[in-house]
């Protein structure tokens, strides 16, 4: 399922419930093939709870409806999103994660693995 695939998978994550949605390309049009929604509840709850119910949740969601994740088009709520940028110096491509790491701990309010 690439890019200019006929069938495209769509993942929607919102603190209510987790989507996913399945469209096919059909000539002009776009079709929805399928749509499969799981219920959460993350409200009062620590992020790590949270991270592990969303995991579970969207795991579930592929196992349970042979869902291949190899190619996933991701969307969010615009206010969970934290979005910085920063200039980076220039490195050896092997030292980029590290780096981005160690900035990017700079800018964020939460550890990044």
């Amino acid at each position: 399922m690439g890019l200019l695939s006929a069938e495209q998978v769509g993942l929607y994550i919102n603190p209510d419930y987790i989507e996913i949605v399945i469209i096919e390309k059909q000539f002009k049009n776009i079709k929805i093939k399928n749509v499969f929604r799981k219920n959460i509840s993350i409200q009062d709850m620590d992020v790590l709870d949270q991270n592990e119910i969303i995991k579970n949740s969207i795991n579930d969601l592929f196992n349970t409806n042979k869902i291949s994740k190899s190619n996933v088009f991701l969307n969010l709520p615009t206010q969970e999103v934290v979005l910085r940028t920063f200039t980076m110096p220039r490195l050896p491509k092997s030292d980029w994660a590290n780096a981005i790491r160690f900035e990017g701990q700079k800018h964020v309010p939460f550890k990044i693995n």
